[in-house]
């Protein structure tokens, strides 16, 4: 069915076809440091251990700036971290294509799982509606230290 002339110009139009993947990766060594990098076309990684975070995606660019402009590290508390990345999402959504759902994970060395009490992302998005826009404010603070974060075992 396919003549050399088909087979060519099919060949020459999936070629043309562009598309792009990036994926975050993160994990933990053998003495349980963390690390960060990414990957994206055409096979190029990046390493992020230090800043200690990295984005992907269409509001990457947004909720960098975020993370960079509250001074993001890898020894901010876990509240500050949990207000930086919500402030980082919450500033990217403004970024064609960037939803509002979310899901919120983090995970320590050896830990499977994490929890809180539900209601931490809308009450982060209540207060940065409010409150933040965009400076962290000691209410979102205090509102993260009662919703009883944990990683599990």
């Amino acid at each position: 069915r396919f003549t050399a002339e088909i087979f060519n110009s099919l060949c020459y139009r999936m070629n043309e076809i562009k598309t792009t993947c990036e994926f975050l990766i993160y994990g933990f060594d053998s003495s349980g440091r963390a690390h960060i990098f990414t990957v994206s076309d055409p096979g190029t990684d990046s390493v992020f251990d230090k800043p200690g975070f990295a984005c992907v995606g269409s509001g990457r660019y947004a909720a960098d700036t975020m993370l960079h402009y509250f001074g993001q590290s890898v020894s901010s508390s876990l509240p500050q971290t949990v207000f930086n990345l919500s402030a980082a999402k919450f500033m990217a959504e403004r970024s064609p294509g960037v939803g509002k759902e979310t899901f919120l994970y983090f995970k320590r060395p050896g830990s499977v799982a994490s929890r809180w009490i539900g209601g931490l992302l809308e009450g982060l998005r209540d207060n940065w509606e409010k409150d933040g826009r965009p400076k962290m404010s000691a209410a979102a603070l205090d509102f993260i230290s009662t919703m009883g974060i944990r990683t599990l075992p």
